[in-house]
């Protein structure tokens, strides 16, 4: 009995001595670690990092013995039930020596071409439900700082091959349909008329030891519920994060990565309960498969 009461005591005042939120960095660089995914033992997405580093204890419960830590789709650590107190947490990523890329300023050259690798996941309450990556390249009019088209160089898809259509329980549905490549139409838009703070976006942005990064947050349907088709909608948000070599002008030419995360609730009409979707999409560019050319 002495034991139990024991327990129950740890667990009332915890909450009291747990770090609302834990920092991570890099043990490398000493700089925050944006999009650090976490997942439980059972491959569920739990949460991940903000674009200062930091992830909410708060969203971990109900807490576990340890959580695996994703970087860049790299596993790079765990977190475990000692680390919940810790208002810093070093992480050791993956070192990227890149070699310098020199770029002809050709201001007469009709097109930027951005090659790079590409992946995009959607996830049903945490859990995998379709996932594809790949090569594409990207072109822009260089003249008139214009997207133009993407052409699809290589991919794989990877699907769910336990669909059920016929229970009305949309988790166990194939949401192949909302894999998207990320199109990084914003790099020709003018990022400064985000930094007004509306009712639409809201601006962020911090440094790394190697790049400048951009964080834009939109909300669309908050708690109200959007009925379309037999299904309900709610809790719409959207980040959109932007990486531009350090103190660069942040033009094309600087552009590093970018990633989307899209998030909704979403559940049939006949459901009693709202399942949470999220789809990501990431575009990383290798630093030599820059062209400017006519």
């Amino acid at each position: 009995m002495k034991n139990f009461l024991s327990v129950v005591v740890f667990f009332i005042f915890s909450n009291f001595f747990l770090s609302q939120t834990i920092n991570l960095i890099s043990s490398n660089s000493g700089s925050a670690l944006p999009q650090v995914f976490v997942y439980d033992v059972s491959g569920k997405i739990i949460t991940e990092s903000d674009i200062d580093g930091k992830i909410a204890v708060e969203q971990l419960k109900p807490f576990q013995e340890k959580y695996i830590l994703y970087y860049e789709n790299y596993k790079i650590g765990e977190l475990t039930n000692n680390d919940l107190d810790k208002e810093i947490l070093k992480l050791n990523d993956r070192v990227k020596n890149l070699e310098p890329l020199s770029i002809i300023d050709n201001t007469k050259a009709k097109f930027i071409y951005l090659k790079g690798n590409f992946n995009t996941n959607v996830t049903i309450n945490g859990y995998t439900n379709a996932y594809a990556d790949g090569m594409v390249t990207h072109v822009f009019d260089n003249q008139k700082k214009k997207y133009l088209y993407t052409v699809i160089d290589q991919y794989r898809v990877y699907k769910r091959t336990d669909v059920d259509y016929d229970n009305k329980i949309l988790a166990d549905d194939d949401f192949g349909n909302n894999l998207r490549i990320l199109t990084p139409k914003m790099l020709a838009s003018n990022l400064s008329a985000y930094k007004k703070n509306s009712k639409d976006y809201t601006y962020n942005e911090t440094s790394t030891t190697n790049k400048d990064v951009i964080e834009l947050k939109a909300t669309r349907f908050d708690d109200k519920i959007k009925k379309i088709l037999g299904y309900w909608f709610t809790q719409a948000k959207a980040d959109y994060i932007l990486s531009y070599d350090k103190e660069s002008k942040r033009h094309i030419r600087d552009f590093i990565d970018a990633r989307v995360l899209i998030s909704v609730k979403i559940k049939r009409r006949v459901e009693p309960e709202f399942h949470q979707m999220k789809v990501y999409q990431n575009f990383m560019q290798p630093i030599s498969a820059m062209e400017i050319r006519n």
